[in-house]
């Protein structure tokens, strides 16, 4: 992950060089010398970013495994009375979607929050280096956008919640009413039970 955001921040800075290079006419090595170092910078972000994404989806498959592994305990430990009071659809639910959700929530969060925090840093420490009041007034507009990321963040965190907590409602809705079909066409209710499953999904 350091290497890639190393590389990252790297290209921006030799593809300034080579074009600096070609246009302002110098020497020939000199071009072809930045041009080769672009060139190993992004095949290095290439091959390190794979290996980056690669590494955090199994660290998510085994968070989602883990996850499941123990809500499952956890629920088979409970009492029977437990389950007279719980909706198995919405257990069910909460044990697939819920999980696989919850674990690519963070999983995501942490390749994201990790790679931006390297970048920001790397990035501060350059255009520093370049020009110190460049770096103030990025770091100044920065801030106001990092403000307005938290607040839609968590607007989008409640979103989530919502649309989670609906599917579990929607998947209750319909395994009571595919699990009860006989009764279902005897009294042929398929129309009000068809609208109640969409009222969940609207």
């Amino acid at each position: 992950m350091v290497v890639a955001s190393l590389c990252e921040l790297a290209i921006p800075h030799f593809a300034t060089k080579s074009i600096f290079a070609a246009s302002e006419g110098i020497s020939s090595a000199s071009f072809q010398g930045f041009l080769q170092i672009l060139t190993c910078m992004v095949a290095a972000y290439g091959v390190a970013a794979a290996l980056r994404g690669f590494c955090f989806s199994i660290l998510n498959n085994r968070m989602t495994r883990r996850l499941r592994t123990e809500l499952f305990q956890s629920l088979a430990a409970r009492e029977t009375a437990f389950f007279d009071g719980e909706d198995v659809g919405n257990l069910t639910s909460r044990l697939q979607a819920d999980c696989q959700a919850m674990t690519k929530v963070i999983a995501t969060n942490a390749n994201i929050a990790i790679r931006n925090g390297l970048q920001a840093i790397g990035g501060i420490l350059y255009l520093w280096w370049v020009s110190p009041l460049l770096c103030g007034i990025t770091v100044s507009i920065s801030a106001v956008l990092w403000g307005v990321t938290l607040v839609y963040g968590a607007f989008a965190r409640r979103m989530q919640k919502v649309f989670q907590d609906v599917l579990a409602e929607s998947n209750t809705v319909a395994e009571e009413a595919l699990s009860l079909s006989r009764v279902v066409r005897t009294f042929g209710t398929e129309a009000p039970e068809a609208g109640r499953y969409t009222s969940w999904l609207e």
